[in-house]
């Protein structure tokens, strides 16, 4: 639990963006790489159900941000931009364009509008879906690494330069969350690796 305000700021503006390797590329399911509660408390009394911005990759493969339920359907990039082999992934959520902008290794592989609205960030999970608040779904099935969230808006040349640094923890500033895992990906390094199984 980060606290409100923290993940992402007031004005909605953010980039997440994370290393992956899928195992499978399809599913029967959602595979959940991130997902973000809003701190309601703050803004309602009695507080209403924490809104959810989940990003992962879809049924058919495809990478997508999906919005607080309710406010607008999820924003995907078609399947055929996902396979096995480890990739940079990014989006950036643009409140002032009104867009949001997926990129594959540093190039932009949708374009679209309108931007997502959320921001007073609260809690979050990694690699999998924690919807019904008492039990995980929609696990993540492969490897995972250097998964961070700025809150703000995030350049072409600021993603490329990310795609090789292990870690922010000393810049200024910093992101707003990163979990590092201390390596970039390459042929040889397997990453944080999290499999789907039966208990």
């Amino acid at each position: 639990d980060v606290g409100p305000g923290v993940l992402v700021a007031d004005d909605g503006n953010f980039t997440i963006e994370f290393w992956a390797r899928r195992n499978p590329t399809d599913s029967a399911g959602i595979q959940t790489v991130t997902e973000i509660s809003a701190d309601t408390s703050l803004m309602e009394d009695p507080p209403a159900e924490d809104p959810l911005l989940c990003v992962g990759f879809g049924m058919g493969g495809g990478l997508f941000i999906e919005a607080p339920a309710g406010q607008q359907s999820p924003t995907a990039v078609p399947d055929s931009w996902t396979d096995s082999a480890w990739h940079h992934w990014a989006i950036v959520n643009d409140n002032v364009q009104d867009s949001v902008v997926f990129y594959r290794d540093g190039e932009v592989v949708l374009d679209t509008s309108r931007a997502i609205d959320f921001s007073k960030a609260g809690s979050m999970a990694v690699g999998a879906s924690n919807k019904n608040g008492n039990s995980a779904t929609d696990f993540f099935d492969g490897g995972l690494n250097n998964l961070r969230i700025w809150n703000e808006l995030r350049s072409m040349t600021q993603i490329r330069e990310s795609m090789s640094v292990a870690s922010y923890a000393s810049a200024n500033p910093p992101p707003a969350l990163e979990l590092a895992f201390d390596h970039v990906p390459n042929e040889s390094f397997k990453g944080v690796i999290v499999d789907v199984y039966q208990m």
